[in-house]
């Protein structure tokens, strides 16, 4: 089964001008936890979680709030194209030790793919058990 076959089309993101309150924002009227951030002309060139902001943001107290989102973003984002195979997600997953990856064609964010969508598709797969495993491992 291919990536493009259980990804997720419509993802919400920001600019990286936005400010981390307006993304913290919009990261609670759409109910999600990551976004990706892409430039002027649609490029993703970074990705920030709920986590970022709390570790990054609050846990310095610096009045980050009118800080703009690339101060704290992620800039190495791990990614694959609609293509590949569920499979190559999972590997991709458990490698980095995250829950989801952007899917980019291109230069262009076509959608994002996250464990539960894989879980979802193959719920006791012994893929998706052994990516679990490294994802939450303390190796």
């Amino acid at each position: 089964m291919k990536v493009e076959d259980i990804m997720q089309r419509d993802v919400i993101k920001v600019k990286h001008s936005y400010t981390i309150k307006e993304v913290s924002k919009k990261m609670k009227e759409h109910n999600v936890g990551r976004v990706p951030v892409v430039d002027d002309e649609g490029n993703v060139i970074g990705i920030v979680t709920d986590r970022d902001i709390v570790i990054s943001g609050i846990a310095k107290d610096n009045g980050f709030y009118s800080n703009t989102i690339d101060t704290i973003m992620t800039r190495q984002v791990v990614y694959i194209t609609p293509d590949r195979d569920v499979t190559e997600a999972l590997e991709l997953m458990g490698l980095h030790k995250i829950r989801s990856l952007l899917v980019i064609r291109g230069n262009t964010l076509v959608g994002m793919i996250t464990l539960g969508d894989i879980l979802q598709t193959f719920r006791y797969s012994e893929k998706v058990l052994e990516t679990l495993n490294k994802i939450y491992s303390k190796d």
